[in-house]
């Protein structure tokens, strides 16, 4: 029940957004833009879709559409990046399916992983968020993927044109500017902005909390070189968050 509840719901956001299904690995989705045919705005597309999963989780959890019981939610991760990769019927001569392999699906499937280490559900590179101005998005840093010899920045995707408006948005950003500042710089007072944007961010979508909260424990990922890096691939897990209330 819960992985036909998550995986029908959840794909329907892909092919809503003009993306391409890929394949389910275990309790993942694997989705692509751009290919088999050209996708006007692929990555705010692909950026779409994951803020539409966002919701739905939210619902689904709400409504304890899992089965799991009250105070028993199901947490997701996704990860999107933008760049080339091969794309077409792969496989056996038996049996082979249409899919994407290269370096940027193994970038997504990397900054989705990621999404654990951040504490937050939707990260977006670089490469994907150049095509995204006006929208509600957060420094978070730069890591160490596996396989990549470069730091990959990455983003927190908050919501999109319409939460970057917003007045508590606004404030947020600058805050956060404040505090990418204060770790970059190895600046005393990091605490106090942390806990002012904690407050702010407090009416903005969930999970800014224990993203906040766990970025003062990431201090290096503000500190080191950062480097920034078509198809846009998204990758993503769900992971059963017993007894949370997040």
């Amino acid at each position: 029940r819960f992985l036909n509840t998550l995986l029908d719901a959840l794909s329907r956001h892909v092919t809503a957004n003009e993306g391409t299904l890929d394949k389910f690995i275990g309790d993942s989705i694997m989705a692509f833009w751009n290919a088999p045919v050209d996708v006007t705005d692929h990555p705010a597309k692909a950026v779409r879709a994951a803020l539409a999963m966002r919701e739905t989780i939210a619902r689904l959890n709400e409504s304890d559409a899992f089965g799991f019981g009250a105070g028993q939610t199901v947490r997701i991760g996704i990860g999107i990046h933008t760049g080339v990769a091969c794309v077409g019927n792969m496989g056996a001569e038996s049996r082979f399916n249409y899919s994407a392999v290269g370096d940027a699906v193994n970038i997504a499937a990397r900054i989705e992983t990621a999404c654990k280490t951040v504490s937050f559900d939707i990260l977006a590179s670089d490469d994907t968020v150049r095509s995204l101005p006006g929208w509600a998005l957060l420094d978070a840093g730069s890591l160490e993927l596996k396989g990549k010899s470069a730091r990959t920045r990455i983003n927190a995707v908050v919501g999109d044109e319409n939460v970057a408006s917003s007045p508590d948005f606004a404030e947020l950003r600058l805050l956060h500017g404040k505090l990418v500042e204060a770790l970059h710089s190895r600046l005393p007072g990091s605490r106090k902005i942390i806990a002012a944007a904690k407050a702010k961010a407090a009416g903005l979508p969930a999970g800014l909390q224990d993203f906040y909260g766990r970025i003062s424990r990431r201090a290096d990922d503000f500190v080191a070189k950062r480097a920034g890096a078509a198809v846009e691939a998204n990758a993503g897990y769900a992971e059963q968050q017993f007894g949370s209330g997040s």
